[in-house]
This record gives structure tokens, C-alpha cells and sequence, in this order.
């Protein structure tokens, strides 16, 4: 798997990537862990890309300098939600992620906030797209800088459009809001349905539909789909 993005060639990396490289950075108490979900999850890990100034025609932006594209093969066809978190923590630049089973892949991407001297705070959401064939498989290098870029392939893989990683950050806080009201609304229908008392139900069903409300608000919010 040499250039499945079909990116320019200049920024094709194609080295193996030992596990040992991630666990043994992990801190003390995530080593043995990590090295058994390694083991378990992952047949190979390939670092595919390097985007950086040097290697496309795109200047670094206030925020990102450079975007490391890995190749992780999987052993078993599910989204390894844990596994990504970990190593992503482990890399101090954005990193997107191909993961491959057989024939299908998707691609996966922490936001990471810029805090200055080269140090990122990752968001606790990971945007991912669908299940695609191999042969479906496109990333447009599109944006006036690094920033951009960024931006724009997490707007791809979230499925807004966006052009900027602010307007990213305020989706993502939105949307992650959406999700946790979405939740309290599902706890309070377990309720609703367990209640005998209708002076009780209609109390929940008020606090259902209060929710629902803000749900909606919220969503006005969010960017227009791609």
C-alpha cells in the first residue's frame, strides 16, 4: 500500500512502524495495556504520509506545521474507538488515520487545539468516516495553508462544511452537546416507561421535551452538511 490517497509523491513516507515505537512511549501504568491491544487489534501500522511544507505545495499555518498520515491494519473488522485514542495521544502533531480491514478502510481524526510551542490539547471526540472500498478511498489536499487543510479534512470527515478549524472547534462543542442531552433524554424515556404515577410522567415528560428543545436550538447551530 504504497499511495492509496494518491497524494503527490513527494509526500509519501511508506516506512513500517514497530509496535514497540508506540508502547514504550506510553506512560508507566498504559504499557502493558496498550502493548496487548496492539497485539490483539493491529497487524501492521505504516507512517503513509508526511504533509508539511516541504513535501506539498502549502505553507505551515498559525497552528499546524505538519500532518502525519498512519496506516493501522486491523485483525478484526471494528472501530477501534480505545486503540486510537491511545496512540493518538502518543503523537504531538494532528495525525490522521487509514485503517484497513481486508479490502474495506476508513479514515479517522482527532481535533488537537493548538496551545503554542509546539504542544496540542487532543479533543476527546474522534470524526471517522464511513466503511469504503479500497478503491473509493480520496483525500483533496485543498486549503491556503496547513490550517486549512486541517479544517477541511476534518469537515470532510465529519460531514460539515467548514473552512476553518475555529468553526470546527465550535461544531464539534456543539455537536458533542447534542450527545450528551441525547443521552439524558434516552435516561429520562427508561424513566418515563418504568413510572406508574402520571403526576410523575408528566414531570419527566416535561424535562424530555425541555431537552428537546435545546436539542434543536443546538442543532441551527451546527454548519450546513457537505
Amino acid at each position: 500500500m504504497n499511495n492509496p490517497l494518491s497524494l503527490p509523491v513527494s509526500c509519501i513516507a511508506d516506512q513500517d512502524v514497530p509496535k514497540n515505537a508506540f508502547y514504550k512511549r506510553a506512560l508507566p501504568g498504559r504499557v502493558a495495556p496498550l502493548r496487548q491491544k496492539l497485539t490483539d487489534e493491529v497487524a501492521r501500522i505504516v507512517w503513509l504520509y508526511r504533509l508539511h511544507p516541504d513535501t506539498i505545495n502549502l505553507p505551515a499555518g498559525k497552528a499546524v506545521s505538519e500532518i502525519d498520515i498512519f496506516l493501522i491494519e486491523q485483525k478484526h473488522n471494528e472501530f477501534p474507538l480505545t486503540l486510537l485514542t491511545d496512540l493518538d495521544n502518543l503523537i504531538p502533531r494532528p495525525t490522521l488515520f487509514l485503517l484497513r480491514y481486508g479490502n474495506w478502510v476508513r479514515l479517522a481524526m482527532r481535533y488537537k487545539e493548538f496551545r503554542g510551542n509546539d504542544n496540542y490539547r487532543p479533543f476527546d471526540r474522534i470524526e471517522c468516516t464511513e466503511l469504503l472500498p479500497l478503491t473509493d478511498l480520496r483525500l483533496p489536499l485543498v486549503g491556503q495553508d496547513l490550517d486549512a487543510l486541517y479544517a477541511t479534512i476534518l469537515g470532510t470527515l465529519s460531514g460539515w462544511h467548514i473552512t476553518t478549524l475555529h468553526e470546527y472547534r465550535r461544531a464539534a462543542e456543539c455537536k458533542t452537546k447534542i450527545e450528551m442531552l441525547q443521552r439524558e433524554i434516552d435516561a429520562l424515556e427508561n424513566k418515563i416507561r418504568n413510572e406508574k404515577q402520571f403526576s410523575l410522567q408528566f414531570e419527566l415528560n416535561q424535562q424530555r421535551n425541555k431537552l428537546r428543545r435545546s436539542i434543536e436550538q443546538l442543532k441551527a447551530l451546527l454548519p450546513e452538511p457537505q
